[in-house]
């Protein structure tokens, strides 16, 4: 196992983040009756609607997060929102009453996925998929443009003393 760097362990972490912020959208499926609110009470009610307040609200857990090094990350964020772990969320992008829709959606589980591929190529003995991985999951596509982008974006409207 080579360990990853700081750099490495913040951008994983920021996906990690994403993909949670991502998942908030939740909420729709079950408005719509598709999905019981349970598993999902936490996106649900302590992530905004507002996409950049949501982020916003996401930063303290990304900043411990980031402390914690790369074995950490998924569990910070699986017990801040009640379990759910990359897994799950995996899972809930899976939904097929995500098709067409303009939030969330099946297009996260394959992003999900390569969050998930990044972890376990960190604890892997070559670093040759931890650099492919994170030169792919910017490029990734999601409902609306680039995995790397979108990122940019919400990054761009917090403070910086949030990140």
């Amino acid at each position: 196992m080579i360990e990853p760097t700081e750099a490495e362990v913040a951008e994983y972490v920021s996906y990690v983040c994403l993909v949670y912020y991502e998942a908030r959208n939740v909420r729709h499926l079950v408005k719509q009756g598709y999905l019981k609110r349970e598993p999902y009470r936490r996106l649900c009610d302590s992530l905004a609607t507002n996409r950049y307040v949501a982020w916003s609200q996401l930063q303290p857990v990304r900043a411990e997060a980031t402390e914690k090094g790369w074995t950490m990350p998924h569990l910070i964020f699986g017990i801040r929102f009640n379990g759910l772990l990359l897994w799950h969320l995996e899972t809930l992008f899976g939904d097929p009453h995500w098709k067409h829709s303009p939030v969330g959606g099946n297009r996260w589980r394959d992003v999900t996925r390569a969050v998930i591929d990044l972890l376990e190529a960190f604890a892997a003995p070559s670093s040759d998929a931890c650099e492919s991985l994170l030169s792919e999951i910017p490029l990734m596509r999601h409902n609306t443009g680039l995995v790397g982008e979108k990122l940019e974006e919400l990054d761009a409207y917090i403070a910086p003393t949030d990140r």
